[in-house]
């Protein structure tokens, strides 16, 4: 259920909870001219991760990842080319959680 999964924002204040949530961040990486039509070439990767208390099964973290990645995989969303994501595992003694990757590009008019 998306609507009720907390989402923490880069520098948004956030308390986190004592259950499942998850964190959005986005990297900015290079940004290059494109050909001399004045076109910047913004590239990066948007990381989401979604955290579960350990020991309560992946099946909410993973099918909540899987979901994310269905909206934004191969796809174009306002001028945002997001490209194949890529999905790992993580456990500490507090939590369990799935990191998605998804590099992109956009590119700017000069």
């Amino acid at each position: 259920n998306w609507t009720a999964t907390v989402v923490e924002y880069q520098n948004v204040a956030f308390e986190r909870p004592s259950d499942e949530w998850a964190r959005l961040t986005v990297h900015n990486g290079k940004t290059h001219m494109v050909g001399v039509s004045g076109v910047k070439r913004q590239t990066g990767v948007m990381f989401f991760q979604i955290f579960a208390k350990p020991n309560t099964g992946t099946a909410t973290p993973k099918g909540r990842a899987d979901t994310f990645v269905g909206l934004f995989e191969n796809k174009t969303i306002s001028g945002v080319s997001y490209e194949t994501a890529s999905m790992d595992e993580h456990k500490d003694e507090e939590w369990y959680w799935v990191t998605i990757k998804i590099p992109f590009t956009m590119d700017m008019i000069e």
